[in-house]
């Protein structure tokens, strides 16, 4: 392989691993320790978060395809 096929599947890697990290880090033991009776301020912030959620979703497409698209 050439060196930037090499540079490319191993920043690849890397941003796919760290990217995970963090989407456990969100999931991990918090979300096991939390109250199963949810309190009013629980209540306000949950949409919140999922309308966060979302949009790291949706961004994280975005920037993957104009990241592919500025390394063409």
């Amino acid at each position: 392989m050439d060196f930037y096929t090499v540079n490319f599947l191993f920043f690849l890697g890397l941003n796919m691993s760290l990217s995970y990290v963090q989407w456990n880090k969100g999931h991990g033991l918090l979300g096991e320790w939390s109250d199963s009776v949810p309190t009013k301020k629980q209540e306000s912030h949950e949409g919140t978060h999922t309308t966060v959620s979302e949009f790291k979703k949706k961004f994280l497409l975005v920037y993957l395809l104009v990241f592919a698209a500025d390394w063409l």
